[in-house]
């Protein structure tokens, strides 16, 4: 049985407080039968500092990306299905990135402890695309037309994300010499949210007219657009681990841990900057080549939209995710809605500890 990736991030984190709570109740019951004599060593606040770094796998592409990333291909693969069109598409699914996090933990009894994170989340996604369309019009008889067509996408998508977190540990040591120790734990965070989006768009239009196989009008249009987008958004999320830490020294433990987190950032806003250059070629025999060339620049503040755009050579839809100061409400604009980025993670990260006594 498939189970989706929100999903199974979600059932992590609720095993993991299932888990915690059923210790908190045994723990509760213990003490609620008069077993409170604790050595006053074991009585003693206790705070570690602890330095954790892996790797995660994000779930399900981030969300809107992903559906973004497949539109694009379903849309140059249809393209190829006319024999006059190849196309190069190498952009993958956004799926591993690395965790760092840094944790202060005060353990208020032997068993219990309450945890205060914070750390940094980044993942970056490239995509490269290009598409040809070559043609002939006409014959060598009465003239002909050759037509090239080319253009080219290359974009990267860097999301960073810097959580702050608040957690509930329990803590119960393996065996007699307490070398072992497993723990888990379960928490809220509040996540910073950063999207940068780095866009270049190159375009390459030719035309050459023939009579009688001579050349006698050559045509050409080059365009290179650029954007930069820097977008923000913050929000709440859960997360929620289960680890082994191994005491190898009176101060310091090493661990491993499995982790799992749910956030959904759905409120994007920011700025675009946009500059777009244009070269355009004129040729006939006698005057040889004539150019003009032009350029502009603009910025724009606004919300992260995903949209469906319909295409009416297809009868389909494709998804394209675009900064916008309004709601786009063009008549091929379909289903559009806050842009929704997320980083719905399982992964798993390494940790040193450092025990501090300081009460």
């Amino acid at each position: 049985m498939k189970i989706e990736g929100n999903k199974l991030v979600l059932l992590f984190l609720i095993c993991s407080l299932m888990a915690f709570s059923g210790n908190l109740m045994s723990i509760e019951r213990k003490y609620g039968e008069g077993e409170r004599k604790v050595e006053s060593s074991r009585r003693k606040i206790k705070i570690s500092f602890k330095l954790s770094g892996g790797l995660g796998y994000l779930l399900n592409g981030a969300g809107d990306l992903n559906r973004v990333r497949k539109s694009y291909e379903a849309y140059l693969k249809g393209l190829e299905e006319e024999s006059l069109y190849s196309y190069s598409f190498d952009w993958k699914k956004l799926s591993i990135f690395p965790n760092w996090k840094v944790d202060l933990i005060i353990n208020i009894s032997p068993n219990i402890g309450i945890g205060f994170g914070s750390g940094v989340i980044v993942a970056s996604n490239e995509g490269e695309l290009s598409l040809d369309y070559n043609n002939v019009l006409g014959d060598f008889l009465v003239g002909t037309n050759k037509i090239n067509h080319n253009e080219n996408v290359n974009q990267d998508y860097k999301i960073t994300a810097i959580p702050i977190n608040f957690d509930f540990y329990y803590f119960k040591s393996i065996g007699k010499s307490g070398k072992y120790t497993f723990f888990g734990y379960t928490g809220v965070g509040y996540y910073l949210g950063r999207l940068i989006h780095d866009y270049e768009y190159k375009e390459l239009i030719n035309i050459e007219s023939f009579s009688e196989s001579q050349p006698i009008f050559k045509w050409q249009l080059e365009t290179n657009s650029r954007s930069n987008s820097k977008i923000r958004c913050n929000s709440l999320g859960l997360n929620g681990g289960l680890g082994l830490e191994m005491r190898i020294s009176s101060i310091v433990s090493l661990g491993v841990e499995l982790f799992g987190r749910y956030v959904n950032f759905n409120n994007w806003e920011g700025d675009r900057s946009v500059s777009l250059k244009l070269k355009e070629r004129v040729w006939f025999p006698k005057w040889g080549w004539n150019e003009e060339t032009s350029s502009e620049e603009s910025d724009e503040h606004g919300f992260l939209w995903t949209f469906d755009v319909h295409n009416e050579d297809f009868n389909k839809d494709y998804t394209t995710m675009l900064l916008w100061e309004e709601k786009p409400s063009e008549s091929f604009i379909r289903n559009t809605r806050k842009a929704s980025l997320n980083l719905n993670t399982l992964g798993i990260i390494f940790s040193i500890k450092f025990y501090l006594d300081l009460f």
